[in-house]
This record gives structure tokens, sequence and C-alpha cells, in this order.
């Protein structure tokens, strides 16, 4: 699997991206302006994916793992996953980036900042 990469993107880190699986393909979409950064096929049809901070670009299709870097699409290794069949596949991890308490506390400090800027204004006009 040899992913393309279009030559004038260069994503700084993860967050940059987007990572998406559709029709037998996965990519990595730029976050602010979904541009393609890479895209390489797999199988045809449906394609999870899951990005783990730990490991990499989790990809499933079609009875098949593949871990691939996230920056490039690179392929860091496969499984044929013998014996599961060839079904829609399912994944999960416990450091799944589906939480990120740096984030959430970032975005929390936002929130306040924000609804303190508001209060003195509202105090401000009356």
């Amino acid at each position: 699997m040899t992913p393309y990469r279009t030559p004038e993107t260069n994503p700084r880190t993860v967050e940059d991206l987007v990572f998406i699986g559709c029709g037998g393909k996965v990519a990595a979409l730029d976050r602010a302006t979904g541009e393609v950064i890479w895209k390489c096929k797999v199988f045809d049809g449906f394609v999870t994916v899951l990005y783990d901070v730990a490991v990499g670009l989790l990809v499933g299709s079609s009875g098949y793992l593949w871990c691939l870097d996230p920056l490039t699409g690179g392929q860091r290794w496969h499984n044929r996953l013998k014996g599961f069949g060839h079904g829609s596949l399912s994944i999960a991890t416990k450091r799944g980036a589906t939480h990120d308490d740096a984030a959430l506390a970032d975005e929390a400090a936002q929130q306040q900042q924000i609804a303190g800027s508001t209060a003195a204004i509202i105090a401000s006009s009356g």
C-alpha cells in the first residue's frame, strides 16, 4: 500500500489532520482547509479508522487491519486477521483519541475567558 501525497502540503502535527475512511480508501485531510494531505487504497467497501495516540492510525477493512503513520500514510504494520472473516471491522483501544485531557482543559479555560469577557461587556453597558 503506497500512499499518494500532495506535494505542496506538509502537516505539522496530527492535530492538523482529520482522518476519513470511505469507499475502500483512507485519507488525511487538512483540518483547516479540507485539502487532501495523503490518501491510499485499502480494499473496496467499508473502512474503519481510529487514531491511537500510542500506535498510529488504525485502519480496518475486509478482514484486514493496518497501522499507518498518521502524518505520511506509510504502513507501519498490517495483520490479515486470518480466521476472522471479511466483514466490517470495529476497532477500539484504551488510548484511542476520543478525548485529550490537555485539550479539554484548554477548551474549558477558553470558555471561562469568553464568559468573563461577556460578563464584563454586559456590566459596562448597563
